[in-house]
C-alpha cells in the first residue's frame, strides 16, 4: 500500500483553507481509509464513507446528497475503472445541475493513473490539476474554488505540489472500453429511476413527499402551460413598455408637465379644502337656470327590503335621513320579518319613510315590489344591515347627469369585525360581464330597471350581477362614483353570502343559461345535410326563446337559399336572420354553369376561400349583441346537451370552448395544439374531460364575443408559412384568455363529399 499516514496529513494541510465541515469518501476498503478514519475522529472531523459504488440500493440518489453536503471529495484512484468512471460521470452530472464545485482527491495509485484520470475526467468542467508524486496524491480544482480560497491556492502552488495542464484525447488511451462500459451502465441506472426521463425534482419528490409519478406529469403539464402563457404575454407587455417609453419621451409630454402639475395642485387643494367645492356645487344646483327643470328628474327613491333585521334598521333609515342631498321616497319592504322590523320602521312615519309588509319570502320580490310602489325615476336598493356614506346620494346623482348612465355605483367600506376599504374598477363592460364588481346598493335609473324586467328570482345566482348585465345590454353604461357605502360584516349579510359561492359553477352565479345566445352558421350549399342541421339546433337544450340564429348563405345557389329560408320559418328560434350578402365579385371564387364553385388547391384558391368566411365573421361580428355565440359548421350536428356542456365549462377566464369534431380534411380531431417549432399538430386520440388547447377549427366552438370582437378575423393564406383564419384567431384569443375543449361535448360532422361554395371533398376524418 503505497499511501501513509503523511497523505492524511497532507491532505487536512492542504484542505484546512477549504472550511469544510466533514469529508467525502467513495471506494472499497482500504488501508488509507482506515487511516482517514482515525485522523478524522482525532481531529473532530465527520467522515461520510459511501462503499462499494454500486452495490447499494439507492446511491445515486445518497451520492447526489453527498456531494451537495460536502466540499472535499477523496476516493482511491486504483478501483476499478469502469466504476471509477461511472462516478465521474455521476459527479459531472450533479455539478453541472446544481452548480457545485467540490475539491477532488485522489491516493493510492501509480502515475500512470493520474494522468488518465485527469485527462478523462469532467470533459466539459475545467478543473486545475495538482500533482504530489512524493505521496501518490492528485488534487483536483475548480479555478472558483481557487479564487475564493486564496491560502489554498498558495498551498498547492507551493513545493510538493505540480500542476499539470488537462489535455482531453479523442481517442488512443486505455479507458476507452471502460468508459463505453461505465457509461452504458450509468445511462442504463438512470434510466431505471426515471432520472432521465422526469429529473432530480421528481426523484426527490417521490422519496421525500410521496408524489406519483402522475401527478408530477400533471405539475410538469402545468408548469409547460405556464410558460406558453408567460410567452404570449411577453409580446403585449414589451410593447406596451415599448409604447410608454415612447410617450414620456414624446415632446407633448414635455410641454404638457405644466398642466400636469397645476392639475395636482389643484386636487391637493381641494383635499385640503373641501368645502369649497361642497358650496360651488350647491351654488350650481340651486342656480335659477337649473332649479325648475332638473327637480323633476332629480326625484330619488331609497327602498330598504329587510327580513328580521329589525336591530339594524333604525341605523340604517338614520344613514338614508342624513344624505346631503335628501331623496324624495324612503320606503322599508318588511319581507316576512318576526322581530321588531314593524315597530322600528313606523317609528320614523314622522320624518316621511314608508312601510310596506308583505310575505315574499324572497329578496328579489321585495325589491320589485318596493320599486312598483315608489315612482322616482332614480332607485337606490338598501340593505337593512348597510349605512350609506352622507354623500352617496348625491355622487352618484352626479354621475346619473349623464342620459347614457342607467347604474352609478360606489367603493364598498367594510365594517364590523374590521375596516376594508374594497377597491372597485371603472366601469369597463367586459370585465363585469365576466365578473361582478357592483353591488346592489347602486343608483338605477329606473327606466332602465323596467326596461330590464327588475329583479328575476334564481336561486344560487347572484341576482344584482344578473340585473346589471341584463340592463348594460341596453344602450346604457355604468359609471363610478367617488363615494362609498357600508357593508356591515355578520354571518347573516346578503354581500358576504353572495361571495360564498365555491360550490356553485360559473355559468350558474353567471346565470348563462338564461340569457340569449347567438348561434352562427355559414352555409355553403350543403344540401344533404340541411334539414338534419336545423333539426339538430332546434334539438338543443337550451330555451328557444332565448336562441338567436344567424345564417349567412355563401352559395350563391337560389334554390338552396329558398330552402334554408322555408326551414327557418318553421324554427320557433327567439331571433332568426338571413343573409346572403355575397363578397365583391373580384375577389369571390368563380362558378361553373351549375352554380357550383371550381376551386383547387392552389394557394390563391385558398386565400379567396378563407377571405369569403373572413367576409361572413366580420359581417355577423357587427350585428350580433349577445354575450356568448356558438359558431356551428354547416356539416355539424352538436347532441342536445352540447351547448349547455360547453356552457358549464365556462370560467372567468375563459374565452372559447370547443366541442371535438372530426376534421373534415384529415384522418384525426378539428383541435390542435402547437408544437415548437410553432406548428399546428392536430389531436388524433380523443382525450377526457375539460384540457386547454391551443385552438379549433370553426366547427363547434363557443366564443366570448366580447373577447372575439378585439380580434382582426383576417387570412395569412398567403403568408410563409400559411397561417389560416382559424389559427390567426386563436392565437389573438390566448392573449384574452384560455381557451379549452370539453371532449363530453358532443358533435358529430356529415360528409358530403362536395361542397358548393368550396368546392372541398369531404374525407372520412373519424377517429
Amino acid at each position: 500500500m503505497m499511501c501513509g499516514m503523511s497523505w492524511t496529513q497532507e491532505l487536512f494541510t492542504a484542505l484546512a483553507e477549504v472550511g469544510p465541515r466533514d469529508i467525502l469518501r467513495i471506494g472499497p476498503e482500504a488501508e488509507c481509509a482506515e487511516k482517514l478514519r482515525k485522523l478524522c475522529r482525532k481531529n473532530n472531523t465527520k467522515l461520510t464513507e459511501l462503499e462499494p459504488f454500486r452495490q447499494k440500493k439507492n446511491t445515486y440518489l445518497l451520492l447526489r446528497d453527498a456531494l451537495l453536503a460536502h466540499d472535499i471529495v477523496c476516493t482511491n484512484a486504483d478501483q476499478n475503472r469502469s466504476e471509477l468512471y461511472e462516478l465521474l460521470l455521476f459527479c459531472e452530472e450533479c455539478m453541472k445541475e446544481q452548480g457545485i464545485h467540490p475539491v477532488f482527491a485522489f491516493c493510492n495509485g501509480a502515475e500512470s493513473d493520474f494522468s488518465a484520470i485527469a485527462e478523462e475526467f469532467l470533459e466539459h468542467t475545467r478543473y486545475e490539476l495538482y500533482v504530489n508524486k512524493e505521496m501518490n496524491m492528485v488534487m483536483m480544482v475548480a479555478p472558483a474554488t481557487l479564487a475564493q480560497k486564496k491560502k489554498l491556492a498558495a498551498h498547492l502552488r507551493g513545493s510538493g505540489w505540480e500542476k499539470e495542464v488537462i489535455v482531453h484525447r479523442k481517442e488512443g488511451n486505455d479507458w476507452v472500453l471502460q468508459k463505453t462500459e461505465a457509461r452504458l451502465h450509468f445511462t442504463e441506472s438512470m434510466r431505471e429511476k426515471e432520472i432521465l426521463d422526469f429529473g432530480w425534482a421528481w426523484e426527490i419528490a417521490r422519496r421525500e413527499q410521496g408524489v406519483s409519478r402522475a401527478d408530477w406529469e400533471a405539475l410538469e403539464e402545468e408548469n409547460k402551460d405556464l410558460q406558453r402563457k408567460l410567452h404570449r404575454l411577453r409580446k403585449p407587455r414589451e410593447r406596451l413598455q415599448y409604447d410608454l417609453d415612447r410617450m414620456l419621451r414624446s415632446k407633448s409630454w414635455k410641454l404638457t408637465a405644466p398642466l400636469r402639475e397645476m392639475e395636482a395642485w389643484l386636487r391637493r387643494r381641494l383635499r385640503e379644502n373641501p368645502e369649497t367645492m361642497h358650496d360651488a356645487r350647491r351654488a350650481q344646483e340651486c342656480s335659477p337656470a337649473t332649479e325648475a327643470g332638473e327637480k323633476q328628474e332629480k326625484g330619488i327613491a331609497v327602498v330598504i327590503p329587510c327580513h328580521n333585521y329589525g336591530k339594524y334598521l333604525a341605523e340604517c333609515i338614520e344613514s338614508v335621513l342624513g344624505q346631503t342631498h335628501a331623496p324624495d321616497e324612503i320606503l322599508v319592504v318588511d319581507d316576512s320579518s318576526e322581530d321588531d322590523t314593524p315597530t322600528v320602521a313606523k317609528a320614523f312615519a314622522d320624518r316621511g319613510v314608508r312601510y310596506l309588509h308583505g310575505e315574499w319570502a324572497d329578496v328579489c320580490k321585495a325589491r320589485n315590489a318596493g320599486a312598483l310602489a315608489t315612482s322616482a325615476p332614480y332607485l337606490v336598493f338598501l340593505d337593512a344591515d348597510d349605512l350609506l356614506s352622507a354623500d352617496y346620494v348625491e355622487r352618484c346623482l352626479m354621475k346619473m347627469q349623464d342620459p347614457s348612465v342607467a347604474i352609478a355605483y360606489g367603493y364598498p367600506l367594510r365594517f364590523g369585525d374590521r375596516n376594508h376599504l374594497v377597491a372597485v374598477p371603472e366601469y369597463d363592460e367586459d370585465m363585469l360581464m365576466r365578473r361582478n364588481f357592483i353591488t346592489s346598493n347602486a343608483m338605477i335609473r329606473r327606466q332602465a330597471f323596467d326596461m330590464a324586467g327588475g329583479y328575476l328570482s334564481r336561486h344560487h345566482t347572484h341576482q344584482d350581477w344578473d340585473l346589471y348585465r341584463r340592463m348594460l345590454r341596453l344602450p346604457w353604461k355604468a359609471a363610478r362614483a367617488h363615494t362609498h357605502f357600508l357593508y356591515r360584516a355578520h354571518d347573516g349579510s346578503n354581500f358576504l353570502r353572495s361571495l360564498k359561492t365555491e360550490g356553485w359553477q360559473y355559468a350558474q352565479r353567471a346565470t348563462l343559461h338564461h340569457h340569449p345566445m347567438s348561434i352562427f352558421t355559414l352555409f355553403t350549399g350543403r344540401e344533404a345535410v340541411l334539414e338534419r342541421h336545423i333539426d339538430a339546433l332546434r334539438a338543443l337544450d337550451f330555451d328557444p326563446k332565448l336562441l338567436q340564429l344567424h345564417c349567412f348563405d355563401m352559395s350563391s345557389n337560389a334554390a338552396f337559399g329558398q330552402r334554408l329560408r322555408n326551414a327557418l320559418a318553421q324554427s320557433v328560434f327567439g331571433r332568426m336572420a338571413y343573409s346572403n350578402a355575397l363578397p365583391p365579385e373580384n375577389w369571390r371564387p368563380a362558378s361553373d354553369e351549375t352554380g357550383n364553385h371550381i376551386m383547387s388547391s392552389t394557394q390563391t384558391a385558398q386565400y379567396r376561400n378563407d377571405l369569403a368566411i373572413t367576409y361572413a365573421y366580420n359581417q355577423f361580428l357587427k350585428t350580433c349583441d349577445t354575450e356568448f355565440v356558438l359558431a356551428v359548421a354547416d356539416d355539424v350536428l352538436p347532441a342536445p346537451a352540447s351547448l349547455k356542456t360547453l356552457l358549464n365549462t365556462v370560467e372567468e377566464d375563459v374565452v372559447a370552448v370547443a366541442a371535438p369534431c372530426p376534421s373534415r380534411t384529415q384522418h384525426c380531431w378539428d383541435i390542435w395544439n402547437t408544437d415548437p417549432a410553432d406548428k399546428k399538430v392536430h389531436l388524433k386520440t380523443p382525450g377526457k374531460g375539460t384540457e386547454e388547447i391551443g385552438g379549433s377549427e370553426f366547427g363547434c366552438v363557443l366564443f366570448r364575443m366580447s373577447a372575439l370582437k378585439k380580434v382582426s378575423i383576417s387570412t395569412g393564406a398567403r403568408w410563409n408559412p400559411e397561417r389560416r383564419y382559424d389559427r390567426l384567431v386563436f392565437d389573438q384569443l390566448w392573449n384574452q384568455g384560455r381557451v379549452l375543449c370539453n371532449w363530453d361535448a358532443q358533435a358529430e360532422r356529415v360528409y358530403t363529399g362536395h361542397c358548393q361554395a368550396c368546392g372541398d371533398k369531404a374525407q372520412n376524418a373519424s377517429s
